[in-house]
């Protein structure tokens, strides 16, 4: 703190966290967070010393912390977080500073908080096709190195042939899928097709009209 006129201040940390009971669905996370409470006053005024003064201020503080934190309301699911499954205080702890004697009487006291939180992990159905993902990777700090650009186009196919033309087809073509009724069919350049310009040929299949097909750079 810049001064003594920052305080009393209460600064709030995360320590650890510690994980039990774990599936693939699910992992219960015992966190252990830092309530410091900082304190100080004038080492002797007209009244008394300052060291007692600023030692009381922080227990009064502390106290007033974990009254809150104790209340019966805050300890239910849904009030520290969705899966919060309760917490409380399980310790207070006060730097002894008696035999430091200086100009201003700083003290410092740490209340820690147990909170209790299963995480879930959510399985999705359904999910976002990919469409587009550049990458440029240098070599240490050169110019040189690798580019990949992945994209993909879906394309309508309005005739039935050998042959689909279409002016997504400005770069290599390295694989094609056909939607099926539960699965994709893949097809792979110079396997089952080849390319000329922005013209694909099919060799082991037929493009049919009124069908999409996702055509991968």
């Amino acid at each position: 703190f810049d001064s003594a006129n920052e305080l009393p201040t209460i600064n709030v940390g995360l320590q650890k966290g510690d994980y039990d009971n774990s599936d693939l669905l699910k992992q219960e996370g015992i966190y252990i967070y830092n309530i410091d409470v900082y304190t100080t006053a004038e080492t002797t005024d007209a009244t008394g010393p300052g060291d007692q003064y600023s030692m009381i201020l922080m227990e009064k503080i502390m106290g007033m912390c974990r009254s809150i934190l104790s209340y019966a309301g805050y300890n239910m699911p849904g009030i520290v977080s969705p899966n919060s499954n309760g917490m409380e205080v399980i310790s207070m702890k006060i730097l002894d500073k008696s035999a430091v004697k200086d100009a201003l009487s700083n003290m410092v006291g740490r209340l820690q908080l147990r909170v209790v939180c299963e995480e879930v992990n959510m399985v999705c159905e359904t999910g976002n096709v990919i469409t587009e993902n550049t990458t440029t990777i240098k070599l240490n700090n050169s110019s040189r190195g690798f580019y990949y650009d992945y994209q993909l186009a879906n394309i309508a196919v309005t005739d039935t042939g050998a042959t689909l033309t279409n002016a997504a087809f400005t770069m290599p073509i390295v694989q094609i899928a056909i939607p099926g009724p539960s699965v994709n069919t893949y097809y792979n350049l110079n396997v089952d097709y080849t390319q000329d310009g922005t013209t694909l040929t099919a060799i082991t299949f037929q493009f049919q009209a009124g069908t999409t097909i996702a055509a991968t750079t």
